[in-house]
């Protein structure tokens, strides 16, 4: 089964880029997030969608 949702320490690591970074687009809503408590939960079609446009572009 895939994975459905990532983590934004998970995400970070995919993009290369910092945990705070992450954490920054999500407060500006630029990363949708599923909510459970009080942990973030990205889901896994918007990184596939967001990873595969930067493979695209070049």
């Amino acid at each position: 089964m895939a994975k459905q949702f990532y983590t934004p320490e998970e995400v970070s690591k995919i993009l290369k880029v910092s945990r705070n970074f992450i954490y920054k687009l999500i407060r500006r809503g630029e990363i949708p997030t599923i909510r459970i408590g009080d942990l973030h939960r990205i889901p896994s079609d918007f990184i596939d969608q967001l990873v595969g446009g930067i493979t695209n572009e070049h």
